[in-house]
């Protein structure tokens, strides 16, 4: 094990794969420690791998390219659409969450918009449904054809994280869990402000 400090840096996410870590921070990013890259000078989404390419979200869109360098994808933002912040796969296609808008990727990365209205803050794939969540407190629900709203909470929900049968909600008054989707099962389990991220170990720690 070792530690690697990166003084005077916010450390916004983290990768990590055998041969491969990068460390994106608001003042630039980092690949495998030692080589800082040029452009784009910051990241503030997520880096991620799909179908063996990798791409970064941050502002705008972005494909790695070895060995150490990104190209734009001009279609991955726009003044509708918003800044690109995340990429997942759902039923095998990729879906987009972008400020302004949740779209799905067509063949030649166009967004094909599937929510607008809001200003979105985190999307995870939960079993076989496409979640999002949005500034104003709401938890949208996706399945492939239709959005429902599952919950609106009267706060900023920054972060969804599913495991095992629980959700769990990071927001700006702690953590909420709901079981099985079912938002009657709705709880406040720590009055943590301002709650960014939770991550659950096997421990359920």
């Amino acid at each position: 094990n070792y530690s690697h400090y990166y003084s005077g840096y916010s450390v916004r996410n983290i990768y990590l794969e055998n041969g491969l870590r990068l460390v994106s921070t608001y003042s630039g990013i980092f690949l495998n420690d030692t080589i800082k890259i040029s452009n784009p000078g910051y990241a503030n989404g997520y880096f991620v791998k799909i179908r063996d390419q990798y791409y970064l979200s941050s502002d705008h869109l972005y494909v790695f390219k070895e060995p150490a360098s990104f190209e734009q994808i001009g279609t991955g933002d726009n003044v509708f659409a918003g800044y690109s912040r995340k990429l997942v796969v759902y039923k095998n296609e990729v879906f987009s969450m972008n400020t302004k808008s949740v779209n799905r990727f067509d063949s030649s990365f166009e967004l094909q918009p599937i929510h607008q209205g809001n200003e979105y803050y985190d999307m995870e794939v939960v079993g076989d449904k496409l979640l999002f969540s949005t500034q104003t407190g709401e938890v949208f629900v996706y399945d492939g054809l239709n959005v429902r709203e599952l919950l609106k909470l009267n706060t900023r929900i920054r972060d969804i994280y599913p495991f095992k049968n629980t959700l769990y909600l990071s927001s700006e008054e702690g953590v909420y869990t709901i079981q099985d989707l079912n938002p009657g099962t709705l709880t406040l389990i720590a009055k943590t402000p301002f709650t960014v991220m939770v991550l659950v170990d096997a421990m359920r720690n």
